[in-house]
């Protein structure tokens, strides 16, 4: 719920941006991507330490059980993904403005 929550506020900040013709700066696109690697990162952590206390099943799938260690690992790739993907998008997007963006279209077509 708190990834969630800071996802949509950053949201709101990158429309903010946008609408105010200054572009959006990297940081602020980035945001969003940060907000929800950390909290997959963090579902990792608490899944794992569930389940070492056995208060969390181990993960079966078609016959195949999931370790914590194994589950903590996919979690940590997983935000390392959304994390890369970030900086991706936000060094191909950075500097646009609603302007810039709306002419590309006009012309493209």
């Amino acid at each position: 719920w708190v990834a969630v929550a800071g996802v949509t506020a950053a949201v709101g900040r990158l429309l903010d941006e946008l609408i105010r013709d200054e572009g959006i700066r990297t940081q602020y696109l980035n945001l969003p991507f940060v907000i929800v690697a950390v909290g997959l990162v963090v579902r990792g952590f608490a899944g794992y330490f569930l389940a070492q206390e056995a208060i969390l099943d181990p993960f079966e799938m078609a016959g195949f059980v999931v370790s914590p260690v194994q589950r903590l690992a996919a979690f940590i790739v997983g935000g390392i993904v959304v994390s890369l993907v970030g900086v991706k998008v936000a060094s191909d997007v950075g500097t646009e403005t609603l302007e810039e963006v709306i002419d590309a279209d006009r012309d493209g077509k």
